[in-house]
């Protein structure tokens, strides 16, 4: 048989694993809602196929200025 402190027991477990339930329920949802954010920025991500061009652009520009650089520099020492 149940006494009255065992049923107080049980209902304090009850109330317990319900608080429990709410709060994994919440951090479900957070959870959720993290992913399909992590999913938007994703697709706005620029692939590798997409960022070739601009690599080559780039790369192109910062040599041709350091080659300028060193070619100036070369013909202060040698042509004083």
């Amino acid at each position: 048989m149940t006494t009255p402190d065992n049923n107080q027991g049980e209902a304090s477990q009850w109330s317990s694993l319900f608080r429990d339930m709410s709060r994994v329920e919440n951090k479900v949802e957070s959870l959720q809602q993290t992913v399909s954010t992590m999913k938007q920025n994703i697709e706005e991500l620029v692939t590798r196929h997409e960022f070739a061009p601009v690599k080559l652009i780039v790369y192109g520009l910062a040599g041709s200025v350091f080659a300028g650089f060193i070619g100036a520099v070369l013909s202060k020492v040698f042509i004083k």
